[in-house]
């Protein structure tokens, strides 16, 4: 998978890429290119060798910190380009993203929800206040929110393109990037039941560029049995 990664050219566009299907608990918190942003898990969420971790919903103790703020630093991800994936295990719905900063307000978020349990929807926000979301009846896949100028947001299920909009990008929060739920500004974290096999932070815009992505991601996980 890395050395895909570096063949087309997106290493140097990640801030973090966690592999969290794999041998052990250890080794799935390792950011794969950096040294900086190991993760770390609050509240023990379960981990399945060569599958991942699984939060619990609604929890406010229970997920994993990646380290990443986006106001700190020169990072790929920025306010007007960048983007978060995470692989969904399991179809599950759920009230919180699998990953992301979020406010409980609805607005200035950074999340991707496979499969809301309101309606569900598959809802991506970079970095906006409203985001952009389309029916979605599988949460399992690999989800990838992207942010491409000040007004294009894009969403993408294994791959491919499911939906866009220009919501007006908004500042980045001051916060860390939360899997398994989201790191609120108005509130404690806020949990979600998603199993996550693979999560990615950094400026993975393009169209070319996500499906190369996805590819080396989906190769790594079928090499493992992730349906």
């Amino acid at each position: 998978m890395l050395n895909g990664f570096d063949a087309d050219s997106l290493t140097a566009k990640l801030d973090a890429a966690y592999a969290l299907a794999t041998q052990d608990s250890t080794t799935a918190l390792l950011n794969l290119v950096s040294s900086s942003f190991t993760a770390a898990t609050s509240g023990s969420p379960a981990f399945t060798i060569d599958r991942g971790f699984t939060g619990v919903e609604s929890s406010t103790t229970v997920f994993i910190e990646t380290g990443f703020n986006a106001t700190v630093g020169s990072p790929n991800f920025t306010k007007n380009s960048g983007h978060i994936s995470a692989f969904s295990v399991t179809n599950v719905s759920s009230g919180s993203p699998i990953m992301g900063i979020g406010n409980s307000g609805g607005n200035d978020e950074l999340t991707v929800w496979p499969k809301f349990s309101g309606d569900n929807n598959a809802y991506f926000r970079v970095n906006a206040a409203t985001g952009v979301n389309v029916a979605n009846s599988v949460g399992s896949g690999h989800y990838h929110a992207a942010r491409s100028g000040a007004s294009s947001l894009q969403g993408y299920k294994n791959g491919s393109q499911i939906v866009t909009g220009s919501p007006t990008a908004v500042n980045i929060q001051n916060k860390t990037v939360l899997l398994l739920g989201q790191n609120n500004t108005l509130g404690p974290p806020s949990g979600s039941q998603y199993q996550c096999a693979f999560a990615s932070i950094g400026n993975i815009t393009g169209s070319t560029d996500v499906a190369n992505f996805n590819t080396r991601v989906r190769t790594f996980l079928t090499a493992l049995g992730v349906p």
